[in-house]
């Protein structure tokens, strides 16, 4: 038997996973950045490998954000991976990848997966499909990062209009006064960590009946059931499996609406139970996929073999 390790590579850092655990056995959050994604991932795999023990695996996968549109270079990656893990088998893929796999394993279906930013991907017998996952600035509608920015734009409208919201008022105990909001979005001195943090807070406000919260917790159910369903009318399965922190509460008002919308469009929603980083153990444990073939030849995985 093989041994294994699957690296799942989000915005905030980077988590191992082995066959002795469904749990993260090591976790490194990332710190100060340096000039390039590439670099990080290559600091960040050092880091994990020494507060393992800097041990030898056979076959290491890598499911990371970042991989299709960051310019990273997978054979450098890999090569890291092979000189701190001694991996004679590498695999550098998206985590949108490894998600997908830690569900579907080589089956057709679409993730959908609302955290931070929004995704939709899927996998049918001959093809993919991404909707979505373009970064707050261009897309991740319904993620948690677009409610804490629509929270944040929609109550300062109302305030100008009308008068203080209750909203309002929440969001400036944890942002500090509104007036100043301009200059820490132009600035960047807000980060998108922090606006998405404030997901929960209107969250909840949606949940106690106030308005604009609820409004938005409902439209960003809306906004990523149409994400998936764009993404499997365009392959033609109709398989959805959710996940992430804001679809986490099957009883949230954005979930909700979120499997009202699927449903109504003839979709099977299953909510999704394994970590990305599963999957990336999965594909990494695997002696051939043919999913990884597949996905090689449409440049979102690339294994080397040392």
């Amino acid at each position: 038997m093989i041994s294994a390790l699957g690296l799942d590579l989000g915005a905030s850092g980077i988590r191992a996973f082995s066959s002795a655990s469904n749990k993260p056995i090591s976790e490194v959050a990332l710190g100060p950045t340096a000039a390039s994604r590439e670099q990080d991932t290559v600091m960040l795999i050092g880091t994990i490998a020494k507060e393992l023990g800097n041990p030898k695996f056979d076959s290491v996968c890598l499911g990371m954000s970042g991989y299709a549109s960051l310019q990273v270079d997978p054979k450098v990656v890999a090569q890291s991976l092979h000189e701190t893990l001694q991996a004679t088998k590498v695999t550098v893929t998206s985590d949108m990848v490894t998600g997908h796999y830690s569900h579907f394993q080589e089956q057709p279906g679409v993730v959908l997966v609302v955290g931070t930013g929004a995704l939709a991907f899927g996998v049918s017998e001959t093809s993919y499909q991404r909707v979505d996952g373009l970064g707050l600035g261009l897309g991740d509608f319904g993620s948690a990062a677009w409610i804490g920015h629509e929270a944040m734009r929609l109550a300062k409208r109302a305030s100008e209009l009308e008068a203080n919201s209750k909203l309002l008022t929440a969001l400036e105990l944890e942002l500090g006064s509104s007036s100043s909001w301009p200059r820490l979005l132009a600035s960047q001195e807000i980060s998108i960590f922090a606006i998405a943090s404030l997901a929960k807070l209107v969250a909840k406000l949606a949940s106690d009946g106030e308005a604009i919260s609820h409004g938005i917790m409902q439209e960003a159910g809306s906004h990523v059931a149409q994400s998936a369903i764009a993404c499997a009318n365009k392959l033609g399965i109709t398989e959805v499996a959710y996940g992430g922190g804001v679809l986490n509460n099957d009883a949230s008002i954005a979930t909700a609406a979120c499997l009202e919308r699927l449903h109504a469009a003839g979709l099977t929603a299953t909510k999704m139970t394994q970590e990305p980083g599963l999957g990336a153990l999965a594909l990494a444990a695997s002696a051939g996929s043919e999913r990884l073939n597949f996905l090689a030849g449409e440049n979102l995985a690339t294994t080397v073999k040392f």
